[in-house]
């Protein structure tokens, strides 16, 4: 579908290209809902249990219903975001977000509560955050493609700078139920202005300014107009190697998100003290993003992918022995840069091997395994505390699973690297 903007450009004194514009769209895009969500349960997880009476299992159940919910509405989602107009889907998903969370504060049943982590809170998540942002910087860009999504990945970091430490000192002045209600009118509001500022294509004669890319990704570049046909992609080994990779990279980082500020308190370190542990996380991702911004095109992004991997790697087992605030601050700090880091990286690399037009497609195909680990891991972590009494066997395990990430990182890399963007891996 041609979703191209028939509005007449109106250049100013000064040359800008308007994807650069669209880039801060999505920073916001990605901040309001990561902060909303990813960042956001990790708070409400002691508060609520508390309120509520549930475990430690129990609470970390939710954001699992939550990630199954992914799993099932994110190919749908991504699809729609490559057929119709992003401006369109953000705006339906920001009243789905914004509506959820007022509705998560409301009563003390579970099953209402999961039923809207599911289905409604899960679209607006996808529809109006990260993989939405990641295909309107793919219609936008090309040679600065890595550097457009590792900008727009800032917000990841402002939503933990901004909404961390926010959300924590309005539990404690109004509760978790009315955090949550001023949460879903700010976010929901906010979102439907952005979706009214989104231009999802260039218009004719609109062009990306002249830049380098490296020489791996130039050479894989897929620039096809139409969406990859959905058994195309999924006969493809290339595609399932790198969903593997993905899959089990973020698992262990949504549930080690998910669990960081349990696991300081947890320490016998305040819920406050604890918040700022995601605010170190958000600052160090950052300061990675910029670096990312800056090398994202001159650096091979596989290679830059397995490097990631490995420095999370590093944290997860740090986390296992450095049990004091300092030491935990210290790993948030390393783990933040390579964490910020690898959602753009892994996003570019899909653009660039199936196209523009298909990275909808792909991500999407891709989130139910991605989604489905993830649920599982924060489940498991849940679990592992309530047997044990604190994450150290969740940590040895997670260790483990980016062990095998890291090996088929680099196995992609060495092995199937050159495989032209039309042909299938072998």
């Amino acid at each position: 579908m041609d979703n191209a903007v028939t509005a007449p450009i109106r250049p100013g004194p000064f040359p800008w290209y308007r994807g650069w514009t669209m880039a801060m769209v999505g920073i916001v895009m990605v901040m309001l809902s990561i902060g909303s969500v990813t960042y956001g349960y990790s708070i409400y997880v002691a508060p609520v249990s508390d309120d509520l009476g549930l475990s430690r299992e129990a609470i970390n159940g939710g954001i699992a219903v939550q990630h199954l919910g992914t799993a099932l509405l994110t190919p749908f989602v991504g699809r729609l975001l490559d057929r119709f107009k992003v401006s369109t889907i953000v705006m339906y998903a920001s009243v789905a977000l914004g509506g959820s969370l007022i509705a998560l504060g409301i009563g003390d049943a579970l099953w209402p509560k999961a039923l809207i982590l599911f289905l409604p809170l899960s679209f607006g998540f996808q529809g109006a955050g990260t993989i939405a942002s990641y295909v309107l910087m793919a219609r936008w860009f090309r040679m600065h493609r890595g550097r457009a999504m590792a900008l727009v990945a800032l917000g990841q970091s402002f939503g933990s700078v901004a909404f961390a430490p926010l959300l924590g000192m309005m539990i404690e002045a109004v509760g978790w139920r009315q955090s949550l209600l001023w949460q879903g009118l700010l976010v929901g509001g906010l979102l439907f202005v952005v979706s009214r500022l989104i231009v999802d294509h260039p218009q004719e004669g609109e062009a990306e300014p002249p830049g380098r890319s490296n020489a791996t990704a130039r050479s894989t570049y897929n620039h096809s107009a139409e969406p990859i046909a959905l058994k195309s992609l999924l006969v493809r080994i290339e595609f399932w190697m790198m969903a593997a990779t993905i899959a089990l990279t973020l698992s262990v980082v949504q549930a080690m998100i998910a669990s960081l500020v349990p696991m300081a308190t947890g320490r016998d370190i305040a819920l406050v003290q604890a918040t700022t542990l995601l605010s170190a996380l958000g600052i160090s991702a950052l300061a990675g993003k910029v670096v990312l911004a800056v090398i994202a095109d001159r650096v091979d992004r596989a290679l830059l992918v397995a490097c990631a991997i490995a420095i999370i790697l590093m944290v997860a087992v740090g986390l296992i022995f450095l049990d004091s605030y300092a030491g935990m601050v210290g790993m948030c700090l390393l783990g933040g840069m390579a964490m910020g880091g690898f959602f753009p990286l892994y996003s570019a690399l899909i653009a660039d091997r199936f196209g523009p037009a298909s990275l909808g497609t792909a991500e999407g195909l891709m989130s139910p395994l991605v989604a489905g680990s993830s649920a599982v891991a924060i489940w498991f972590a849940g679990r592992s505390f309530d047997a044990t009494g604190d994450y150290g066997q969740t940590l040895a395990i997670f260790s483990g699973s980016l062990t095998l990430a890291l090996l088929l990182a680099l196995l992609r890399r060495f092995v199937i690297a050159d495989t032209p963007p039309g042909g299938v891996a072998t």
